[in-house]
């Protein structure tokens, strides 16, 4: 299936369909600037945001659901559709579902993505320095439910 849109970048360059994948909990300037990033990268953006079923298979615990990390990707500006990821060979099937012109990943999957050299073009982004969800603890007990994060963010 292509995606077609009629927003007006696509008068000012060829279509272009990209595509990035990711938990995107905790919202936070490092996700801003990488949606803006993949956004200069194409004309239709397509977001694959973790399922928290499958964040609980990559081996992250999540704070945010599902729904309400797609909701906050899905208005983001710039982002055109966002899909659930469920497994770890999904990208595969939707760089041919979607037709998709390149996929953004992330500098740490460097070398990991070779089997999809052929599907389309790859593009590696180093992650915003000074930018980390550091430490995350949550604690269940029957008298309170409590989130802590702290973020490191560094002006440097």
């Amino acid at each position: 299936m292509t995606i077609h849109t009629t927003d007006h970048r696509s008068a000012l360059r060829p279509s272009r369909a990209v595509i990035t994948y990711g938990t995107f909990d905790l919202f936070h300037i490092g996700h801003v600037r990488l949606l803006e990033r993949v956004r200069q990268m194409g004309t239709t953006v397509i977001v694959a945001v973790s399922t928290d079923e499958f964040a609980a298979e990559k081996g992250e615990r999540t704070v945010v659901s599902y729904a309400h990390r797609a909701e906050i990707v899905r208005n983001f500006k710039g982002v055109d559709f966002v899909i659930p990821e469920t497994s770890w060979d999904q990208k595969a099937k939707d760089i041919a579902a979607y037709d998709i012109d390149t996929l953004v990943m992330g500098i740490k999957w460097r070398g990991q993505l070779r089997h999809l050299n052929d599907l389309c073009d790859i593009q590696y982004l180093q992650e915003e320095r000074g930018v980390s969800e550091d430490i995350l603890t949550v604690r269940d007990s029957r008298h309170f439910h409590a989130a802590t994060l702290s973020l490191a963010i560094s002006m440097h």
